[in-house]
């Protein structure tokens, strides 16, 4: 087709190579295509757009499903409040200070190798279920799209995400009698 010989010849154009075929040269070499070790390099797929994760072929998702329980409420008058953070979440506990909630303990913890554009559902406690879909690597930042599922299918979180590879996002909602279930999501390009 005239489009394969476009792309061919822009790609062909990028890398500096002259290009110089007609088009019924150019049919003529689709249904016989010519052996080729030329190799465009990866910063002119980046320029027209084709690839954008920056060679992450896959991203390394941990979701850490925690219970926040007693919450410390206006209404009760409670202030300056001890907080109790179990020490495998520890590292949560700067972020885990800004909700109001006394106790927060791990219940699950998922980690899973997805390759990029490809989605994957994580099998959350209770029945709950997480799709993720990485979008794009890029230096140090990480695109996602989530989708959090509750046991009958229902939809608490349809969102698009962007992470600091490294650091860990919070992602929370009311559960039932009067706690909290909270998803800390890291994101890392695979290696």
């Amino acid at each position: 087709m005239i489009s394969q010989f476009i792309f061919r010849s822009i790609l062909l154009a990028l890398a500096g190579a002259a290009v110089a075929v007609s088009p019924r040269t150019a049919r003529a070499q689709e249904d016989n295509p010519p052996v080729s070790s030329f190799v465009a390099p990866t910063g002119i797929f980046n320029k027209l757009g084709l690839v954008s994760n920056r060679g992450a072929q896959q991203v390394a998702v941990r979701v850490r499903v925690i219970k926040a329980t007693e919450p410390i409420g206006e209404v009760s008058g409670e202030s300056n409040v001890a907080q109790s953070v179990e020490p495998a979440i520890g590292d949560l506990a700067p972020k885990l200070e800004k909700v109001d909630f006394k106790q927060f303990r791990l219940v699950t913890s998922v980690k899973e190798e997805i390759g990029m554009k490809k989605k994957a559902m994580l099998q959350l406690s209770d029945g709950q279920s997480l799709v993720v879909r990485p979008l794009y690597v890029e230096d140090h930042r990480t695109g996602l799209w989530l989708k959090w599922l509750d046991r009958g299918g229902a939809q608490i979180l349809d969102t698009r995400m962007h992470f600091e590879c490294g650091e860990s996002m919070l992602a929370g909602t009311d559960h039932q009698s009067g706690g909290g279930l909270i998803l800390a999501i890291d994101v890392n390009p695979a290696r």
